[in-house]
Formats: structure tokens, sequence, C-alpha cells
């Protein structure tokens, strides 16, 4: 696979800053498993008279230590919902314009870096434990800020002994950047905070919002218990365990969600509860005369091309095929399919989907074929692999916009266990016009192995398109998230598992 192409730093662009932003995001590429690239997200709007002054002493705001706002920080923090947080407004005391002055040196940093996977979409620097103190020196400051005075303030509000380690970054999220559900807990990590450096005039309908779950059986999230919006200048801390689940809802205006971020670290490690995913039901074919010509387009079913097609298949272990189904039962199905039964599967942490449990009629004709040991056959023929006697499933599925799953441990361990596998996918439009899929949006098909951060195959959606995927025991799937942009579509999944391959 090709590596995607550098996006042009911030010195590179003409125009103003604002404009950069759009054209540097419109440019790059959603790649995964993890995908760094260098990029600048600049300043949105004009610049601000902010002062010619190279160093500021940031500080507390001081109503946050005055004797009586830290007893009600401590009495409050141990019963905050859904797990203790808290959402400090006004955080730094900005008399001498600190805060601008911080915002300003951070939008013109240059060392950024595109991060995309199944977990999330955004631009992040790396740690600021070895940020140019003479380049700069604001971002420098707030750093040192963080190490000491808010650490100790931390310490005498919660009682908790800190150690000297902290995690500290920056992160700026675009237009339909996001971060899905997770929990935060790795190693010694024992609160997290977010300092925001957003807009003046951020409002809900921009999302963005820090989204914080309440949590059912063995510490799994449950539903959005509380949403925090990242307002300029406050401060978000919270205690990190196994229930602290939350996510950042995707960024709906054309602002950047500005922030830093990280975690403050104790010497108590707290153990990982470890989910497991829903076992997958596996069948055997459905031993029938089924007339594959009912449904499949003929070009699909012509033996002359399968030399070709499997020779195609074997040299890139993938394949596209167009129009697979016939025309006229194309249409039909998808008519059908906007009065399906279709239900929420939702398990935040490893997936938001809609599925549907029972098939009537024209899809469950498309479910006879699939499962059918005539379509094994010719499915066989096409790829040169030995399906017979395979467990085989399928899922129908509605993706559209807040639609994902994720790689998790569970799932990762799972698909070990399937051996060899073949993926058919089988896409349905939901709009009347076939046009195109626009990876920008999301909601394609991410090929990618247990421990390794390049995508190895990627499925973008097309209209009645026939995928098939070979994949070794180490490798997967996932969903990318379809953000708000995306449009709806239908998939079929048929997978053969434990197939022996002599290569």
């Amino acid at each position: 696979m090709a590596k995607a192409p550098k996006l042009k730093k911030n010195g590179d662009s003409e125009g103003p800053p604002s404009k950069r932003v759009k054209k540097e995001i419109k440019e790059a590429p959603s790649n995964a498993k993890e995908n760094k690239q260098k990029a600048a997200p600049a300043k949105s709007g004009k610049s601000k008279e902010i002062g010619s002054e190279k160093t500021v002493e940031f500080k507390l705001n001081p109503e946050y230590t005055v004797s009586e706002n830290k007893q009600m920080f401590e009495a409050n923090w141990k019963h905050l919902l859904p797990f203790k947080h808290w959402h400090f407004r006004n955080f730094l005391e900005n008399s001498a314009n600190s805060v601008e002055k911080l915002e300003d040196e951070l939008q013109h940093f240059e060392n950024w870096n595109r991060k995309e996977n199944d977990l999330y979409s955004l631009y992040q620097s790396e740690d600021l434990q070895s940020i140019n103190k003479g380049k700069y020196p604001l971002i420098y400051s707030f750093r040192e800020f963080l190490y000491n005075d808010v650490k100790k303030w931390l310490e005498a509000a919660s009682g908790v002994k800190l150690t000297a380690k902290i995690d500290c970054n920056a992160s700026c999220y675009a237009k339909n950047d996001h971060l899905l559900p997770h929990n935060d807990q790795i190693g010694t990590r024992k609160f997290a905070f977010v300092y925001y450096l957003t807009e003046f005039a951020w409002k809900e309908e921009d999302g963005g919002y820090l989204q914080l779950y309440d949590s059912g059986e063995k510490s799994r999230p449950k539903d959005i218990a509380k949403s925090l919006p990242p307002l300029r200048n406050s401060f978000v801390l919270f205690e990190v365990h196994q229930r602290s689940w939350h996510r950042v809802q995707e960024v709906l205006g054309d602002s950047p969600r500005l922030s830093i971020n990280g975690w403050f670290h104790s010497t108590h490690k707290l153990p990982i509860v470890k989910l497991q995913p829903k076992k997958l039901e596996f069948g055997k074919a459905i031993r029938n005369d089924m007339d594959l010509h009912l449904i499949l387009d003929r070009d699909i079913l012509d033996e002359i091309r399968y030399a070709e097609i499997a020779k195609s298949f074997e040299d890139r272990s993938e394949l596209m095929l167009s129009n697979a189904l016939k025309l006229a039962f194309y249409n039909t199905l998808k008519r059908k399919m906007k009065r399906m039964p279709f239900s929420s599967v939702h398990r935040p942490n490893e997936q938001m989907l809609e599925v549907c449990p029972q098939m009537k009629a024209t899809s469950a004709m498309v479910l006879k074929v699939l499962m059918s040991s005539e379509f094994e056959k010719t499915v066989g023929k096409m790829t040169g692999l030995e399906l017979k006697d395979c467990p085989r499933r399928v899922q129908l599925a509605k993706v559209s916009p807040g639609s994902y799953t994720l790689l998790t441990d569970g799932i990762l361990n799972q698909a070990a266990k399937l051996g060899n596998t073949l993926d058919v996918h089988l896409f349905i439009w939901d709009s009347d016009k076939d046009e195109e899929w626009n990876d920008e949006w999301g909601g394609f098909l991410s090929y990618a192995s247990k421990g390794d951060s390049e995508e190895l195959v990627r499925i973008s959606p097309q209209s009645n398109g026939m995928a098939l995927v070979f994949s070794e025991p180490d490798v997967t799937w996932f969903l990318k998230y379809a953000k708000s942009s995306a449009k709806t579509y239908y998939l079929f999944t048929l997978t053969y598992s434990n197939i022996q391959n002599d290569d």
C-alpha cells in the first residue's frame, strides 16, 4: 500500500489562516489503523493584538484557591456522576491576556501530526515535555504551570499523591474530527485533564462536546449521561478508571477545537477489565438448487472470466466486482430495504450499528443465495479457495451517520480464532442516486492487523458492488466512523472462516 502524502505545512500555503485550515483538512486522507502525517492546524480567523511579551506567568483563577471553593470541590468531587469529574470555567486568571497569547502560539505551532485510526481522527502534537523553550516560550510556560502549580493544587484538593510523571500534548479537532468511546485506562494514569483554547462563540450546534457515559455490568459503557461544552479557558478533570468512558463528539462547525490535554499519574495501577465481544454464530451452507441467475448479474456468472478474476485475486487477496446484482432486482431490493426492521446494536466500546435480525422476502432471497452451496462454488472459482464445509455467517447492517465498529482487543482475539477468512461484502445504496462514495465521509471498511498501524486494505462502498477480501488470522476489518456528511447504505457481509490455504 502506498503511503499517504504529507500535508502542506503552514508556511507552504497562501491566503488567510482560516482558509489554510480547510484546505489541509480536505486534503488529509483517512488512513487506518493509525496514520501520522505532518500538518499545521493554523489559526482560524484574524490575528489578535496580544502584545509583544515573550513570556507569560500563568496563574490559577483565585476563585479556585479560596478555602470555600476548595472545600466545595473536595465535598462534591466524590458524588459527581457518571464518574468523578469537574468542569472549571475561567480556569486561568487572564488580566494579562495570557489565554490569547497561548492560543496564538499554539495555532502557529509547526509540529502537528494528523492521526487516524478506528478510534479517532484529529491533529495532535508530540508530548510537550520536549518543547523548545526558545521557540515556544508560552507553551513551555504553560507546561511548567501544569507540572507545578496545577499538580500541587490537584493533590491538595483531591487528597491523592501524584508522581512526577505527567503526559501532556496539544490536540486540534477540525470539522468532522472525533474521538470514539474509550476509558483512558493505561498504566498508572490517575487524572485526565483538558484545557480548552476554543473560540468564544462555541455553540451546541458546533459539536465537539466531551461526552461522559454511564456504565453497566462489568463496567461496560451504556448511554451518554453528560455532555461538557469545550468552553474557552475552561479546564476539565476526571478520574481515570474502568468506568471513565467518554468520547469527543464529532466537530460540526468550522472553528477548530483546540486544547492542551493529558494525564497526571499516581503510583497505583488499576486492574484492567477485559470486556468480551458477543459470540459470533456460524452455520453451514444451505444445500439447495438455488439458481444464482435470479439475482446475480450475468457478467458475475460468466465462467470465462473466472480465470482472470482468480489471477487478480491471487495477486491482491481482494477485489471489487461492479454491478453484482441484476439491475431490476437491485432496484427492488433498494426499495425494500427502507422498510426493513433494523434494530440498533448499542455497544459504544465496540460498535454503533443497526442490524437486521430477521430478513424477509427480497432480502431473504439474498441471504439464501449467499449461504447457498452454489454461491460457495462460484466464489471458490473466483478466488481459488476451497470453501466447502467452511463455517459461514451473514449479517445485514445499515450504515448511516454515526455508525462505526472498533478493533478492541476482544474483537481482535475473536478474529484470530476464526483462522483464515474470506469476507464477501455487498453494498446496497439507500439513495436513488448511485453517486460515487467519498472516503472523506468515513464509512469505509478498513483491514488492519493486530499490533500494526498500517492500513492493509481499504474497501470504499460502491453502489451494487461486491467486494471479496481474504484475511489471515491476525487481520480483521472495522467500519470507519461515518461522519455527519456520510450517505446511508446497506451492507450484506458473508464471512467464510477456517479456510485451509496451502500458500
